[in-house]
């Protein structure tokens, strides 16, 4: 399974950039691509550039570990296989 990457550096304004609006290269670096952002102690998010928001990555998950998290984003990988 391919790694999720977790607080990852990410381009500038990517949350608020309507996606019509982003590169080609940010486009193939990160549609589809899930993500893990990280707090201090909690929680989890889960999110994916895939288009169910116009301007940011979508929401998919909110979990209380880091593994939960991991599994919620292989969900989405492999439902996109």
């Amino acid at each position: 399974m391919k790694s999720i990457p977790i607080n990852p550096k990410l381009p500038p304004d990517f949350f608020c950039t309507p996606n019509d609006e982003r590169s080609p290269e940010e486009i193939e670096a990160w549609w589809g691509v899930p993500f893990i952002e990280t707090e201090p102690d909690g929680p989890y998010f889960v999110r994916c550039l895939d288009g169910g928001a116009w301007d940011r990555p979508s929401l998919h998950a909110c979990c209380e570990s880091l593994d939960e998290a991991i599994k919620a984003a292989e969900g989405l990988l492999a439902g996109r296989s």
